[in-house]
């Protein structure tokens, strides 16, 4: 018998234990007029796993007509949900007529504008097209 060196060929490969792990960021579709909105630009889609500090407020002198929720969003694994409604605070106007409700990108309304307080009003506000109410008291 007799001993032989066998050549060895050394393998080459990356500690994947150092790489980064990533993960698709969740599109933030809460910037909009009347909104004021932080931490919401680097969440992780699936940011329910991470902690992310996203918070959508109505800018001041606006309140909340419909829409999202305010306060702490998480992504759904796309985007943060529907985004709040905000406007300004309707105030009753001089002559007893209701003010029209606000006409915006995601609520339609049609014979507000004649109504008068406290009496029976025709008005039908409702979501437009590819919009659904969630609001389940109505």
């Amino acid at each position: 018998y007799k001993c032989a060196v066998t050549n060895t060929v050394m393998l080459a490969q990356f500690d994947e234990s150092r790489f980064p792990t990533c993960e698709k960021k969740c599109t933030d579709n809460l910037r909009r007029n009347g909104l004021e909105v932080e931490g919401c630009k680097d969440c992780p889609a699936n940011s329910k796993k991470y902690e992310c500090l996203c918070k959508v407020q109505c800018s001041s002198n606006l309140i909340r007509w419909g829409g999202g929720p305010l306060g702490s969003r998480w992504c759904n694994g796309n985007d943060f949900g529907m985004p709040p409604l905000c406007g300004p605070l309707q105030r009753l106007p001089n002559d007893g007529r209701c003010s029209a409700p606000p006409v915006s990108w995601m609520l339609d309304n049609s014979n507000c504008d004649n109504c008068e307080v406290g009496k029976p009003c025709n008005c039908v506000a409702k979501c437009k097209d590819g919009f659904k109410n969630v609001k389940l008291d109505i």
